[in-house]
């Protein structure tokens, strides 16, 4: 196996040529990287570096083109020591429930929900790429979820008129708990709550509804959330629903100059 590996689905959307770099950045690294990278006509490239884990040479990267973009913390959930009581929301005028499917129209109700989640991406961050592009990138995420690619379970939350006014989604990675463990876990893909319902305790009852949810399943060990680091709001969030970090990884890109 090469340093690069073919990141398909990125490359069918984006319609260039995109790649993940793998494995230490030291000296040695450099030669094969731009071998593999001009080689196999690359227009992009990812490498991700988890902090305190193997080596990491930045005046490397920087030499191959790499700029860092934003730094990414994996927070993890063990539903053994997961009690959190199944709530409501504030005052009682929400209501939570997870759905198989959705009727069309609703999902322009969700897309407008989510329209501030791409903000937060590492693509938002990233200024060579369009940001339009960053804007369709989550409405296809949003519907590969619902469709059943990129998403295993749903959770939506209502108000008192039966609205919808958030949604959290999951996607199980079986055999692939932290640490390197065989267990199954699942990772909390996408969350939204309406602005206009936000500070109201809405996405914490939803996200405490779907894990109570999950771990009533008895198939998962753990969940696992990724966040920006930057989002200090959003650490905070998961941590206070028991989240806790188990590691940060820098994010960098490479483009080839037009």
């Amino acid at each position: 196996m090469g340093l690069i590996e073919l990141r398909e689905w990125d490359s069918n959307f984006f319609g260039f040529k995109c790649g993940g770099v793998v494995g230490d950045v030291s000296l040695d690294f450099e030669e094969s990287v731009v071998y593999e990278r001009d080689s196999g006509e690359y227009d992009f490239l990812l490498h991700r570096h988890i902090l305190g884990k193997g080596k990491l040479d930045v005046s490397v990267l920087g030499r191959l083109g790499f700029s860092y973009i934003d730094t990414h913390r994996i927070l993890d959930l063990r539903f053994d020591k997961f009690n959190a009581p199944l709530g409501r929301g504030v005052m009682e005028n929400f209501s939570y429930a997870k759905i198989d499917s959705l009727l069309e129209e609703k999902m322009r109700e969700l897309k407008l929900i989510a329209s501030d989640l791409s903000s937060v991406s590492r693509f938002a961050k990233d200024s060579k790429i369009d940001s339009q592009k960053v804007l369709e990138l989550y409405d296809q995420w949003i519907d590969n979820s619902f469709s059943g690619q990129m998403a295993d379970a749903i959770y939506i939350a209502k108000n008192a008129l039966g609205k919808i006014v958030g949604f959290v989604t999951f996607k199980v990675k079986n055999g692939e708990g932290s640490e390197g463990s065989e267990e199954n876990f699942v990772d909390l893909s996408l969350l939204a709550v309406d602005s206009g319902v936000r500070g109201r305790g809405v996405g914490k009852g939803l996200v405490n509804y779907a894990l109570n949810d999950l771990k009533k399943s008895g198939k998962y060990a753990e969940c696992e959330v990724v966040v920006s680091s930057e989002n200090t709001g959003a650490v905070r969030f998961y941590e206070k629903l028991g989240f806790l970090q188990q590691k940060d990884t820098q994010i960098y890109h490479w483009h080839r100059s037009k």
